[in-house]
């Protein structure tokens, strides 16, 4: 068991003075620390115009294939991955409104654009780990079931259905976070803390559980591993489901192939099974480091993941959403490394890429009439 000090504490009738006291302290601490911020703050910006970037080339050149299903697929996971880059975007300004001269303030604007960036946050780094979910899910169905065609509206609907599960959990929590007595525990919560389901699950243990609910001392006690489960749960179903058909997917591509395939078919097929075990590798390498240290951080912290020490919240910011941000800008480079279309269509934008190109090639053609 630990004691919820922060962020629940406002919301259950405690003693306002207790916890102004404590969220002062704690914010001073943060302003005497602020390096680290200063260097997520560099990270965000980096890694979401380069993904914005790398994920319009993918969308713009797979927008006309978007009839048939894998290039649906890749269409699917650039537009959520954009989003996700353009949210890194604006993790870098609100990471802006935490340095000193900044965290002070108490504009109202600036916490109703907090609190639509922890709806962002919280909604599309999740749907864009169920879309890489997806993505290897139907690729295991098609090459063990080549006759089986899966049906692209019954996808779309499945994505809007995980949306507007999120909508209301999210609208809810945001709506939690803004009623806080200390401005300073709204903004850092809005920034540090978009996981959908936390603190409506634990308002839930409070409500419903009297076996759970015990209150001493001015604090409330709730075990230690709810946190985990809500926030790691998810994340390890999606992985484990990932895993298992990245393992299908192994053995279907070192079986023989069946005799009416013609070898240009295999090689194709081969290609998009690698293309996809690689993205979906990415994005289990991604999501299973959050859960380590979410663990770890759960078992061995002193307070469980709602920490007073801003070196062990960054740590798990940095875990559970800055690798999201660079998931989304791995994809690309995936899709862009595996394509040689896409390359082709990548370079035709770039003139740098261009001329690189034609460089090489020289270089190469002269290389083979000297040996010639």
């Amino acid at each position: 068991l630990y004691t919820i000090k922060f962020e629940l504490v406002t919301p259950m009738d405690l003693d306002s003075d207790i916890v102004t006291i404590v969220w002062e302290e704690y914010q001073e601490e943060w302003e005497e620390d602020t390096g680290e911020t200063i260097a997520l703050a560099i990270v965000c910006l980096i890694v979401g115009l380069f993904g914005m970037v790398a994920n319009a080339q993918i969308i713009r050149f797979y927008w006309s294939k978007k009839e048939d299903l894998v290039p649906a697929l890749y269409l699917t996971l650039a537009g959520t991955d954009f989003i996700v880059s353009f949210t890194a975007i604006l993790h870098f300004i609100a990471m802006l409104l935490m340095l000193p001269g900044s965290v002070r303030s108490e504009s109202k604007d600036v916490l109703a654009f907090l609190a639509f960036l922890y709806s962002l946050t919280a909604i599309i780094i999740r749907v864009s780990a169920f879309v890489n979910v997806v993505l290897i899910v139907v690729r295991t169905i098609n090459i063990t079931q080549p006759f089986y065609q899966v049906n692209k509206r019954a996808l779309l609907i499945t994505f809007l259905v995980v949306i507007l599960i999120l909508l209301p959990l999210t609208l809810y929590e945001a709506v939690q976070i803004w009623e806080f007595d200390n401005f300073f525990a709204s903004k850092i919560s809005y920034i540090f803390k978009p996981f959908v389901g936390d603190y409506s699950s634990l308002h839930l243990v409070f409500i419903i559980g009297d076996a759970v609910k015990k209150k001493s001392d001015n604090h409330f006690y709730i075990p230690s591993y709810v946190t985990l489960i809500v926030n790691g749960a998810p994340m390890i179903i999606e992985v484990v489901i990932a895993l298992s058909c990245l393992a299908v997917n192994a053995v279907v591509l070192n079986r023989a192939p069946p005799g009416g395939a013609t070898k240009e078919r295999r090689e194709k097929e081969n290609q998009v099974t690698v293309t996809i075990f690689l993205l979906t590798l990415t994005f289990a390498v991604c999501t299973s480091i959050y859960t380590i240290v979410l663990v770890v951080v759960t078992f061995v912290g002193d307070s469980g993941f709602y920490t007073e020490n801003p070196t062990v919240l960054q740590l798990t910011y940095t875990t559970s959403t800055i690798f999201p941000f660079l998931c989304s800008s791995l994809n690309p480079i995936i899709l862009i490394t595996r394509s040689e279309a896409l390359k082709t269509s990548v370079r035709s934008i770039f003139p740098c890429l261009k001329a690189k190109q034609t460089k090489v090639a020289s270089s190469t053609s002269d290389t083979k009439a000297t040996l010639m």
